[in-house]
C-alpha cells in the first residue's frame, strides 16, 4: 500500500511540474534505441552462426614471436613524481626563514622509485620543520610530523638525516625509539618556494 501511494505522489508530481511530456519522450526514445540494438544484435548472431561477414571483418592474429628482454637504462626506470624545471644542487639552510618550503625529491632505498619530500621550515635556526612525504600510490598517505634536521647544506646525492620532534615512534629494525635519526635519500633534486 505504501508503494502505490509513494508510486501516485511521483507521478503526480510529474503532472503538477509538467515534465510528464519529457517522461514520455524519454520512454519512447528508450524503446526505439532498445529496438534497434535488438536488430542489430539479431543480425551479428545469424552472422556469428553463418560464418558470414562478421567473422571475416576480424583481422588474422600475427603469430607471437619470441623476444629477447629489454631493458632500459638507469635514468629512464625512475618511478613516482616528476621532477620539475628549476630546482637546485645544494641549498644553505642557514639562508632559510620561518614558512620558507623545501621541496625534494629523492630515490627509495635500492630502487630507483622517486619520492617526493616535502619541509615546511618552523625554526630554522633550531632546525625545526613539518615533514611531509608523499608517496604516490593510491593506499599510501603520509600525515606531517614535526622532526628536526641538523644540517647546514642539503645537497644533491646526500643522505637527509631527520630526527623526529614529537609524534609517534618510528620503528628502526624491530625496535620502537622516539628519537631515532632516520635517513632520506639520497637527494636527487631541491626546489625552494619562498614565502
Amino acid at each position: 500500500m505504501a508503494r502505490v501511494c509513494a508510486a501516485a505522489i511521483i507521478i503526480a508530481g510529474f503532472f503538477v511540474t509538467g515534465d510528464v511530456n519529457a517522461v514520455i519522450q524519454g520512454g519512447r526514445t528508450a524503446a526505439t534505441t532498445v529496438a534497434g540494438l535488438k536488430g542489430q544484435v539479431a543480425s551479428w548472431l545469424t552472422d556469428l552462426r553463418s560464418g558470414g561477414p562478421a567473422l571475416a571483418k576480424a583481422p588474422p592474429k600475427p603469430p607471437v614471436e619470441s623476444s629477447p628482454a629489454v631493458t632500459l637504462p638507469a635514468a629512464e626506470q625512475h618511478e613516482g613524481p616528476a621532477i620539475p624545471a628549476g630546482t637546485v644542487g645544494s641549498i644553505q639552510l642557514a639562508a632559510l626563514k620561518p614558512g620558507d618550503r623545501l621541496q625534494l625529491w629523492c630515490k627509495g632505498e635500492g630502487t630507483q622509485r622517486l619520492e617526493q619530500v616535502t619541509i615546511d621550515w618552523i625554526d630554522p635556526a633550531a632546525g625545526e620543520a613539518l615533514l611531509t612525504r608523499q608517496v604516490h600510490s593510491p593506499a599510501s598517505g603520509w600525515q606531517p610530523r614535526r622532526v628536526r634536521i641538523n644540517i647546514s647544506v642539503v645537497q644533491n646525492g646526500q643522505l637527509l638525516p631527520v630526527t623526529p620532534v614529537a609524534g609517534p615512534p618510528v620503528m628502526v629494525g624491530q625496535q620502537p625509539t622516539a628519537s631515532a635519526t632516520e635517513h632520506l635519500g639520497p637527494v636527487v633534486a631541491i626546489r625552494l618556494v619562498s614565502k
